[in-house]
């Protein structure tokens, strides 16, 4: 994998960790710690998805 690549999987994976720590936190009041435990959640999910669609060469 190139380095563009693994640059395109981390900036969907910090979009990803951003927008549901937005949305918990701002949009949803949770509390800080269940935001942020969403927020790793959903950007490790979104790196993975991000990483199998890279290796299929989609």
């Amino acid at each position: 994998m190139t380095s563009e690549q693994w640059a395109g999987i981390g900036l969907k994976a910090g979009v990803a960790a951003v927008f549901f720590f937005l949305l918990q936190n701002y949009v949803l009041k949770a509390p800080i710690e269940m935001s942020l435990m969403w927020s790793v959640c959903m950007g490790v999910a979104a790196a993975a998805l991000a990483w199998s669609q890279a290796k299929r060469g989609v």
